[in-house]
């Protein structure tokens, strides 16, 4: 998304007027203004599909919009502080390629133990091998990324949002439903994979 289409996105639902200055109006984010800019706009996506459309309805005050712009500033700078504080080279060079290599194995044993006259595809192959409960149905899908939600919840928010049953509920069902469960369906499509690969 270009700089002009994210501004736009900004300044209409997160409600700032056109000649907006990002570190007068929003909270810092990160320590990069571009990341800032982009990580925004996909806030303002959130707002307008997950908030604005029934809260506009209630009010037009702006503070609860406000509010969250904070907690969200909060989580995001969390994050990117325990992201600095990882070990990357461990995690590219030895962590991940060492799942990805058991994964493969243990594929690639159970296709060869299978028996070729059953017909049964490779998705099939798959779940007998790693089976997940929250692959048995769309609930327990559903179900599954609200708890993973709600344990990132648990370690990123302040303390006084965690009291607050309301702000909790919201924030799960955001995380879930549109970061996790679309981020999830991306990331499995081929093409997606493929283009992240080539670009690094």
């Amino acid at each position: 998304m270009g700089f002009y289409e994210s501004s736009f996105l900004i300044r209409r639902y997160l409600s700032l007027s056109k000649n907006y200055n990002f570190s007068d109006k929003l909270p810092t984010l990160t320590c990069s203004e571009l990341v800032d800019v982009e990580l925004y706009s996909i806030i303002a996506i959130i707002c307008k599909d997950h908030i604005n459309i029934w809260y506009e309805q209630i009010t037009h005050d702006k503070s609860f919009i406000e509010e969250s712009l904070l907690l969200i500033s909060h989580v995001v700078k969390e994050l990117e502080k325990r992201f600095f504080m990882m070990k990357h080279e461990l995690l590219l060079l030895h962590n991940i390629p060492m799942i990805a290599i058991k994964h493969i194995n243990g594929i690639t044993q159970k296709i060869l133990q299978a028996d070729i006259t059953s017909h049964r595809t490779f998705d099939e192959i798959f779940h007998e091998f790693q089976h997940h409960p929250a692959l048995d149905s769309y609930e327990n899908e559903c179900l599954y990324l609200r708890l993973i939600a709600d344990t990132l919840i648990a370690s990123f928010l302040p303390p006084d949002d965690l009291k607050s049953e309301c702000e909790r509920v919201i924030i799960r069902e955001i995380l879930s439903d549109f970061v996790f469960k679309r981020i999830i369906d991306k990331l499995s499509e081929p093409s997606i994979l493929f283009e992240i690969i080539a670009k690094v």
